[in-house]
């Protein structure tokens, strides 16, 4: 499955195309009146033409990236190890730095509250909002949208759709 068919670009290509001879269409008949069997034919003929050179533009659009990206980056067995394994360490690593930074405030607020240290609770509230929602972002990565749904609802008490 290619980059066109995950877009649906397909699609937009047909309405396009179809819209184009709508208007080509829709100015003949200004022009002459009423469409004739010859002219619904070539009408017939552009959309098709117009479809398969919207086509290929995409197409060549696409490739046209992938040679750049391979001309620039090189195919895979032309990188190096070490920069594939850095590539590819990249998310766990944030995850992992995210959730140790959490955790180890999480641990200071229960070693303040176990301590009876009044208002250790407020501590979570110096947390900057950008973290809850870099926080959030990973939990949806590693666990999908689902359990993103069910925290918001038990935080705000109601679904997305509130």
């Amino acid at each position: 499955m290619g980059l066109l068919d995950f877009l649906k670009v397909g699609e937009t290509v047909a309405d396009t195309a179809g819209a184009i001879t709508t208007g080509v269409a829709s100015i003949i008949q200004t022009v002459k009146g009423d469409i004739s069997p010859e002219d619904r034919a070539e009408l017939q003929k552009l959309e098709i033409e117009t479809k398969l050179k919207l086509e290929q533009l995409l197409v060549d659009s696409d490739k046209t990236l992938r040679d750049f990206t391979l001309k620039y980056e090189g195919t895979a067995e032309q990188v190096p190890r070490w920069i594939l394994v850095l590539r590819s360490i990249i998310r766990p690593l944030i995850t992992i730095l995210t959730f140790g930074w959490f955790f180890a405030v999480l641990n200071i607020v229960m070693v303040r509250v176990l301590q009876g240290v009044p208002d250790a609770i407020t501590l979570l509230q110096d947390i900057p909002q950008a973290f809850w929602w870099i926080l959030g972002i990973i939990l949806g990565f590693w666990f999908g949208g689902k359990a993103g749904e069910r925290i918001a609802e038990k935080i705000h008490g109601g679904g997305p759709s509130q």
